[in-house]
């Protein structure tokens, strides 16, 4: 008889920002991995307590095996908790979490709730939608050895029709512990932070939660890393249930509005062939499209899969002719994997008709959200051509991963970010 799996959620004591010590809006932080060199320099003059210092510290000349970035992490993070930067939650809590944005003309609200996730491999309950790289992975694990603490939630999705958890939050609001306006990429956004402490309010979480199927929509790298540092302190003799068992985890219920996903386009600086539009005429459809702003306009009206082509003096909209010809390229993969359009551009474009594998194409591929810097790098020749795509689906994402498929890398991008800095989970 198969044993039942059930996912395990429960609430934490954090370790947060004591708020009567700093401007809480100057110490948060995105997430480390959308952060970029010139922007780390920011967040470090914006404060000299901002969690970049912890979570992505710079390296220094002369840094070593004793002195680091990862020692610095640890000092500066007993420190702060020694001087009272940090405060430890006295009972054990979750956390309601909404992030209120405008996108595009519509108002939106992202909400979810914040606890502890047990850890377990995937694919029973817990399952990823994209492939991971070792080298962010490697980073994440030192980070965790040294600080021994998860910096940032990682972001889940789940599903429950009744929105039992938000009615829940709703009636037990009061006070927020947070409520700031950060401007991230051009959107102003409002975050508030809630404390979820009753009695009824941690046994209903736990309960609701115990029977879902949950998917990872960011932090793919972070959940790994969990899972690696887990089978270390086992190894190391720890048994039964430790705090290890555990991760930091941001829960969004997919019944709402507030999930937005963005496409990340595809910039090729070198590699393209120039016979590529006669060569994928063989499988795609192809309409030439006299100006950008037609492309884009193409692709979001488009109600079948379609990929916009842009070399700097043309622009081309790509429709594959038949399904079946992923079928015959790809035999191993669920269908509904097959069917979506970064695996129709990774798989049957970049790789087949391009000829630039995986390895390559992590040096010849970069990634971009933003769609005028995607046309600007082409026009300025900093990249040969661009690939744009339409957002996935919500529930293409869900169905993917609940297949057992993984996206390529930069599949998706959610948006608005979680933002680094709200808690911490101090394992010891």
């Amino acid at each position: 008889m198969k044993v039942l799996c059930m996912v395990k959620v429960k609430s934490l004591k954090a370790l947060r920002y004591n708020p009567h010590r700093v401007d809480i809006e100057k110490v948060m932080a995105p997430p480390y991995d959308i952060i970029s060199g010139e922007e780390r320099k920011k967040l470090y003059i914006t404060s000299v307590c901002n969690i970049v210092r912890i979570d992505y510290g710079e390296e220094e000349l002369g840094d070593s095996k004793i002195n680091n970035k990862y020692t610095r992490a640890r000092k500066l993070l007993e420190k702060w908790i020694e001087e009272g930067i940090f405060i430890q939650e006295s009972m054990p809590c979750f956390y309601y979490y909404t992030q209120e944005y405008t996108f595009r003309g519509s108002i939106k609200k992202l909400s979810g709730f914040i606890g502890l996730l047990k850890i377990e491999e995937f694919g029973e309950n817990v399952f990823p939608h994209e492939e991971t790289l070792s080298q962010p992975k490697k980073d994440r694990l030192e980070l965790m050895r040294h600080t021994r603490s998860n910096i940032s939630p990682i972001y889940t999705v789940y599903q429950d029709g009744e929105r039992r958890i938000e009615r829940l939050a709703e009636k037990e609001d009061g006070r927020p512990l947070y409520e700031f306006y950060e401007d991230f990429s051009g959107v102003r956004i409002k975050h508030t932070l809630w404390k979820l402490c009753s009695e009824e309010a941690l046994r209903k979480i736990s309960d609701v939660m115990i029977d879902k199927k949950i998917f990872i929509a960011d932090g793919h790298h972070r959940y790994e890393t969990a899972l690696a540092y887990r089978m270390e302190r086992k190894r190391e003799g720890d048994v039964g249930e430790t705090p290890y068992d555990y991760v930091l985890t941001f829960f969004a219920n997919m019944k709402q509005e507030g999930i937005t996903i963005i496409p990340a386009h595809r910039l090729l600086k070198s590699m393209v062939r120039e016979d590529f539009i006669e060569r994928a005429s063989e499988y795609f459809e192809i309409e030439e499209v006299t100006n950008k702003e037609g492309l884009i306009r193409k692709i979001d009206s488009s109600k079948s899969r379609v990929i916009g082509f842009f070399s700097g003096d043309r622009a081309y909209l790509l429709k594959l002719r038949n399904s079946s010809i992923m079928d015959e390229l790809i035999k191993d993969k669920p269908k509904v994997w097959k069917n979506l359009n970064v695996v129709v551009l990774h798989s049957l474009i970049i790789e087949k008709i391009l000829g630039i594998d995986k390895k390559k194409a992590e040096k010849f591929v970069s990634y971009e959200i933003d769609i005028d810097k995607t046309f600007k790098a082409v026009n300025a020749g900093k990249a040969k051509a661009a690939f744009f795509l339409k957002p996935l689906a919500l529930e293409e994402i869900r169905d993917v991963a609940f297949a057992g498929g993984k996206m390529p890398g930069k599949a998706t991008y959610f948006f608005p970010k979680l933002l680094t800095g709200l808690m911490l989970y101090k394992m010891d």
